[in-house]
């Protein structure tokens, strides 16, 4: 008589379990084969998911690695390749004898060196220059950055002098750039904080996006020589790779990528000086940051305006009436 009675409190419990754990989980969508799932701001994303804004995207499989949220991890011998259409994959690097892999790095064994991606005795190697740098990884066709490989630079066409941000350029005056602004209904606002040369405006769009932009003219001479660019979304609008990849194909390759808090910092620069027209991109939390300075702007107008007067004594000496003479 004890063993059916404790059989039905056996059962009784399973099933209140079974019901504690689906009302547990009543906020996460079961697993459908759809690449793309839309989702309420308080909905999980099912296993093999990841959520980014109100929409889940369904993780694939990457042979030599694994995604983790929105990153992309290889495995040890494999470096990622980081698509311009965005589908990276991992790449699996060369064989090597007498050592192995950490991440996409040779690590050879002690007393070896990496030489044409194998790893040979050092005692064998007169020339040190076939010695490989160990962040050499990527295959032809692209460049390092960090542990990742990005497509080689083709021929240089962005020229950060010639952008402009909300149609503001670098070098454009004061008061050309103040119409522009006003014109696309910005706000343009005090702060005491500011520096007196750094005017501020401020647009908010009707679905809750802020964008604020920040004009420094030194002064003297009244030109745009620094130009600070935020925008702000919604967390529910923002999807942080759709962003970067709106970003490079509005300016296109980079000439150098750094890294921020596990996210990617893109820098334009026209040429290697830094003082040079320089515009570096970043994505913040739920925001675009877009910094473009051009620090030598100054000494360049000053220039440009000592060449233009020594053009205008030029012409009006090569103009001067001739002495009538007179015999």
């Amino acid at each position: 008589m004890v063993r059916p009675a404790l059989n039905a409190a056996i059962n009784v419990a399973k099933l209140f379990l079974l019901l504690l754990s689906g009302l547990c989980h009543s906020t996460t969508l079961a697993a459908v084969p759809n690449s793309t799932i839309e989702v309420t701001e308080n909905q999980n994303c099912p296993y093999g998911y990841h959520k980014e804004g109100l929409s889940c995207l369904k993780i694939t499989k990457v042979h030599g690695g694994k995604w983790y949220g929105d990153n992309l991890r290889c495995n040890d011998g494999y470096v990622r390749l980081d698509e311009v259409n965005g589908l990276d994959r991992c790449h699996q690097l060369h064989e090597v004898t007498n050592g192995g892999y950490q991440g996409p790095r040779i690590d050879c064994a002690r007393g070896f060196v990496p030489v044409n991606w194998t790893c040979m005795p050092r005692s064998m190697i007169r020339d040190r220059s076939l010695i490989m740098p160990i962040d050499k990884f990527c295959p032809n066709g692209y460049q390092e950055s960090r542990d990742s490989c990005i497509p080689d630079k083709v021929e240089k066409t962005t020229l950060v002098q010639e952008l402009s941000i909300q149609g503001i350029s670098l070098s454009m005056s004061e008061e050309d750039a103040f119409a522009e602004l006003l014109s696309k209904n910005y706000e343009h606002f005090e702060d005491p904080s500011l520096i007196n040369e750094t005017r501020g405006f401020l647009k908010k769009e009707t679905d809750g996006t802020f964008r604020e932009v920040y004009l420094n003219t030194k002064g003297l001479p009244l030109a745009v020589y620094e130009i600070v660019y935020k925008q702000a979304f919604p967390n529910a609008h923002f999807t942080y790779n759709t962003v970067k990849q709106s970003i490079l194909q509005n300016f296109g390759s980079p000439d150098k990528i750094s890294d921020f808090r596990e996210r990617e910092v893109f820098v334009y620069q026209d040429e290697s000086s830094s003082r040079s027209p320089r515009l570096t991109v970043s994505f913040p939390g739920n925001q675009i940051v877009m910094h473009m300075i051009w620090r030598n702007l100054e000494a360049r107008l000053i220039d440009q305006k000592r060449a233009e007067g020594k053009r205008l004594k030029t012409l009006q000496e090569n103009h001067k009436p001739q002495p009538a003479i007179k015999y």
